[in-house]
């Protein structure tokens, strides 16, 4: 071999060699495309992410797609980038992402996207004229319409529309494993009258049923119902129907109303006497899937009944999903499970509640409204009350609301035995519907209430009127609105009970025939309380008032004010005003309070009530006696809470006890009371062992006094047993 042949051999074996050590030490990117949704519309915004893409040896310099096969590649800076398709078809996006080695390396990753287009209108009438010589029954109009929903729905594409005029559809004849099967992006409206015409559903009934033989009615046995009436997948909408009489008693079924595993919306639905409590999860619906998201918009839930979850099982499958269910304006009652949650539970998932009414629900087990277990559940502006459960160790609020490492957001919401849930805004108290029995729960209103056919007025309010959550609209309410919505089912409705912001009460006024406007008041303070909206105003006209009032915990909050000079005055006959457990701002506002008899607080007793507030009140010739103990605080008795006295004079109060006095003005105990530019005059309590004619300071926590007169200074008052000094007139000191 010549020098010249084996010098050319050694250069192309070197090269050989350089090369492969080139392409050993760049490994090729692995591109990862995630495309969300892949099932959709026309139209609709996809969303196409790269981001899981990488280089194990380097880093990737470029990205590029390609929304369908045979596009030229589209390259985008960012790993993110959105699209939408125009017509309906099923296409394949493909990523391609470059390294930075040299040379550059490429990987490819494949997606399909189903793009759907919702159809005309296909026309559903039970009632059709199926003997018109000129009936076609294709559904193009209500003329040719349908007679059999289920034939519709077997007939078409997905994505299809169906108008259904009223009457009772079946899924099929006599096969219980026959349902109504939805396909991707379906759409049923119900409501309309045969032969077509104005949609209304409560007139014209469209219903969805599993009673096959048509015989529930004359007997109890539904064993030969429908195992499940509807069966939904990713996309539904199913508007103004009523879906009953599934009846799964397979053992371990999954709902017997509807069963949906993908997105879905449910509007104005009824589901009612669905069930089956042989190990069937949710009576009415049962939500399985992946990463789904469900919404419930005033819809009614009643009569269902299964082991677990009588109305509604958000997933089956412990930890496994992550689904979504939202409840807006919905009412459960009459639900029932043998088991945990008697109207609703949810493994592992998110459910929402807002503007909901929970009403006689039962489980055998825990809570008898919802039972939440590994969920975060969230409930706004919710009303919970007579739910019961069959496990003797649970709180009357445990069976309401019952959760298992769960997280727990209830706010705004009236919750019977409201307790340790936790939250902003919630209490305890009779909702006052208007005839729950009867499943009317509309809220009770002196101002006005929606009875199904005209507004009528109550003799009392509910305290869930104006109380739900100040951020939600309540533009849907009527007038007069107290500005905030109501809590339960028409919160936010043309149907929400009616409210006022300001009553008026006069002495010339009647609490029969008055309505609390200025120009027809009220005759009693005590009417114009109960009939104020919360947060609301009771504007008082000048007299004397004979009264007591009381407030306990969950009273509403409100302002009692004054349009000059009220007396109000309790005929030494009991204390004017008791306070106790009131967690609401109360503010009381402008008054004389006068002739208040009680063995502690004559004018008032303020006890474990931090938010309320006298503002420019009088307190005259109140009385704190007993013939066989102690007397305390002749005006007023504050005991363990914090609330603020302004601008308030005290004269000619006393304590007179039996065997001792305490107080003639103010008496506190473990109160951190704030005190502020007050007169306290001429006070007395004749038989105590210590100076406290005008103040005494029981132990614990010491109220604040700021820019106060006290007659002879601080040496008419006294503290827990030892004098204070003599400091004259105001400043600012905490006893």
């Amino acid at each position: 071999m010549s020098s010249k042949h084996f010098a050319a051999i050694i250069s192309l074996v070197i090269i050989f060699i350089f090369s492969e050590q080139a392409f050993a030490w760049n490994d090729p990117p692995v591109a990862n495309l995630e495309v969300e949704p892949t099932i959709c519309l026309v139209d609709d915004i996809v969303n196409f992410d790269g981001s899981g893409s990488y280089d194990p040896d380097g880093s990737i310099v470029e990205y590029a797609i390609r929304f369908k096969s045979g596009d030229s590649y589209q390259v985008f800076t960012e790993e993110k980038i959105t699209h939408s398709y125009s017509t309906a078809d099923t296409y394949t996006a493909t990523l391609r992402v470059k390294d930075n080695g040299s040379p550059a390396l490429y990987d490819y990753d494949d997606v399909d996207i189903y793009v759907y287009e919702k159809s005309d209108p296909i026309y559903v009438d039970k009632n059709v004229d199926v003997d018109d010589p000129d009936y076609t029954g294709d559904g193009d109009i209500w003329a040719n319409a349908y007679q059999e929903l289920r034939d519709a729905i077997a007939d078409a594409e997905e994505g299809a529309l169906f108008y259904v005029a009223e009457g009772i559809y079946t899924p099929g004849y006599e096969e219980r494993s026959d349902s109504f099967e939805l396909k991707y992006f379906m759409e049923i409206q119900g409501g309309f009258p045969t032969g077509g015409g104005e949609r209304d559903p409560a007139a014209h009934p469209t219903i969805l049923s599993g009673d096959l033989d048509d015989n529930d009615e004359a007997t109890s046995d539904k064993t030969d119902n429908s195992y499940l009436v509807v069966e939904g997948t990713h996309g539904i909408i199913l508007d103004g129907l009523v879906i009953k009489g599934g009846f799964n008693d397979q053992g371990a079924g999954e709902g017997a109303g509807l069963y949906c595993n993908g997105d879905a919306e449910i509007i104005n639905c009824i589901f009612e006497d669905n069930g089956g409590a042989n190990y069937n999860y949710g009576g009415a619906v049962c939500n399985d899937g992946d990463d789904n998201t469900q919404k419930f918009t005033n819809c009614v839930f009643t009569g269902n009944e299964a082991y677990i979850g009588g109305a509604v099982s958000n997933a089956v499958h412990y930890g496994t999903k992550a689904n979504t269910q939202e409840f807006t304006n919905c009412v459960f009652t009459g639900n029932t499970a043998v088991g945990d949650g008697g109207a609703v539970i949810s493994y592992f998932q998110d459910t929402t509640f807002v503007n909901c009414t929970f009403y006689d629900n039962f489980s055998g087990d825990d809570a008898g409204g919802v039972y939440s277990d590994h969920s975060t559940l969230t409930v706004t502006n919710c009303i919970f009350w007579d739910n019961t459960d069959g496990d003797g160790g649970t709180t009357k609020e445990q069976e309401q609301i019952c959760d298992d490492e769960s997280t727990i957001n209830v706010n705004y919401s009236c919750i019977e035995g409201f307790d340790s849930l936790g939250g902003t805004g919630n209490f305890n108290a009779n909702p006052l519907f208007a005839d729950a029995s009867n499943n009317d729960f509309h809220l009770k209103s002196s101002v006005g209430r929606w009875n199904g056919s005209t507004w009528v007025t109550d003799t009392e309010t509910s305290l869930c009127v104006d109380t739900g959550h100040p951020s939600s609209t309540f533009s849907n309410e009527p007038n007069p609105s107290g500005d905030r919505i109501n809590m339960g089912f028409y919160g936010n409705t043309s149907e929400a009970s009616k409210s006022n912001k300001e009553i008026y009460v006069s002495t010339s006024g009647d609490d029969s025939t008055g309505n609390g406007t200025i120009t027809n008041p009220y005759r009693t303070i005590q009417k114009g309380i109960n009939m104020v909206a919360a947060e609301g105003k009771v504007i008082v006209e000048n007299g004397i008032y004979y009264t007591h009032l009381s407030f306990l915990s969950g009273h509403k909050g409100f302002t009692l004010t004054t349009t000059g000079y009220a007396i109000i005055d309790g005929s030494s006959t009991g204390r004017v005003f008791y306070f106790s457990g009131v967690s609401s701002n109360i503010t009381i506002e402008g008054f004389t309070i006068q002739y208040g008899k009680a063995t502690t607080g004559g004018g008032a007793y303020i006890g474990s009530s931090p938010n309320v507030k006298f503002d420019d009140c009088s307190f005259e010739f109140n009385l704190a006696q007993s013939t066989s103990g102690t007397a305390k605080g002749g005006a007023l008795y504050i005991w363990s809470c914090s609330p603020n006295i302004s601008n308030c004079n005290f004269d000619d109060n006393a304590a007179s006890g039996y065997s001792n006095s305490y107080g003639g003005a103010i008496y506190t105990y473990d109160s951190e009371a704030v005190i502020n530019s007050c007169t306290i005059g001429t006070n007395s309590a004749p038989l105590t062992s210590s100076p406290s004619a005008e103040i005494y300071t029981g132990s614990g926590n010491r109220p604040t006094f700021s820019n106060c007169g006290i007659r002879g200074g601080w040496l008419g008052s006294y503290m827990d047993w030892s004098l204070l000094p003599p400091i004259n007139g105001g400043g600012n000191y905490s006893l």
